[in-house]
C-alpha cells in the first residue's frame, strides 16, 4: 500500500484458471488488473506513490519483473536482467520507476537496481558462505531516498542511505 492508500496484491487463486492475478484498489474499490498466462505465479508485489505497480511473475514464457501502468490500465513486462538471472524478489519501485530487486542465479543472488537502461546496477553479490552456513541478508532491495540518492550496502547486506 501506497501513502495515498492505493492497495495492490496478487491473487493465488483465480477461479476458473491455473494462473494468479494482480489486484489493484482504493478508496474502497478495486479489481483484478492483470491476470497471469496458465501455470505461471505471481509475487513480490510493490505499489509507488504514483501508483505504478512492480511484480515477479515466473514460470512463464516471460518471466521477470512486471509493471501495471494505472494511466494506461495494463501490465507490461519490465526487465528479466541481470543477464542469467532465474528469479527476482523483493522488488521495490520509487516515484521515478526505478526498481531494486534481488536476483538469483541459481544458488547465488545479487541486490541489483534497474532503471530502464540496458544494464541494471549491481550494488551487492552474495557470497556462499565457505562454513556451509546460511549467509545472512536483508530482505530489503537497494533503494533510494527521496532526493535520488541510490542506497549504499552496509555490512552484512543491509541497506543504507
Amino acid at each position: 500500500m501506497n501513502d495515498a492508500g492505493v492497495v495492490a496484491f496478487d491473487l493465488d487463486v483465480v477461479p476458473g484458471a491455473d494462473a494468479d492475478a494482480l489486484w489493484v484498489g482504493g478508496d474502497g474499490a478495486g479489481q483484478i488488473v492483470y491476470t497471469s498466462p496458465e501455470g505461471s505465479l505471481l509475487s513480490g508485489v510493490d505499489v509507488n506513490a504514483e501508483g505504478v505497480v512492480v511484480f515477479e511473475q515466473i514460470f512463464s514464457s516471460q518471466d521477470g519483473l512486471w509493471l501495471f501502468d494505472p494511466d494506461v490500465g495494463s501490465a507490461a513486462f519490465e526487465t528479466s536482467q541481470p543477464l542469467g538471472a532465474t528469479f527476482w524478489s523483493s522488488p521495490e519501485i520509487d516515484a521515478m520507476e526505478r526498481i531494486g530487486y534481488r536476483a538469483a542465479f541459481g544458488s547465488d543472488h545479487a541486490w541489483v537496481s534497474y532503471d530502464g537502461t540496458a544494464s541494471p546496477a549491481v550494488h551487492a553479490v552474495e557470497a556462499p558462505s565457505t562454513r556451509g552456513a546460511r549467509s545472512r541478508s536483508s530482505s530489503r532491495p537497494p533503494s533510494t531516498d527521496s532526493a535520488g540518492s541510490s542506497a549504499r550496502c552496509g555490512s552484512g547486506g543491509r541497506t543504507g542511505g
